[in-house]
């Protein structure tokens, strides 16, 4: 753990009192299922908020999720997420469907 948090930047040595209780969340997120080895943006995001220095990029408005079945039997599902970006001033949309 502080060989991959030394590669992302973050100054932590073996014996900060702070790598037992960084330790033992991890521990927790991945007992709960969460995966970190092959998800370096992850475990920065983690790191970050762990050692408090997390800012939200972003901040969801708001989201809808539509599922439809069609005569045929496919299912087509389509979401839509707001989100206001932070140092925009504006909301961006982005909408993806999948079948």
């Amino acid at each position: 753990m502080l060989r991959k948090a030394r590669e992302l930047g973050f100054e932590l040595a073996g014996d900060d009192e702070r790598v037992g209780r960084i330790l033992r969340r991890l521990k927790q997120k991945e007992h709960d299922g969460f995966h970190y080895e092959a998800a370096d943006a992850s475990f920065d995001l983690f790191l970050s908020n762990e050692l408090g220095g997390y800012r939200p990029l972003f901040r969801l408005e708001s989201f809808r999720v539509i599922v439809e079945k069609r005569e045929d039997g496919r299912i087509v599902t389509e979401a839509t997420v707001k989100v206001h970006v932070e140092g925009s001033g504006s909301s961006h949309r982005r909408g993806q469907t999948a079948q």
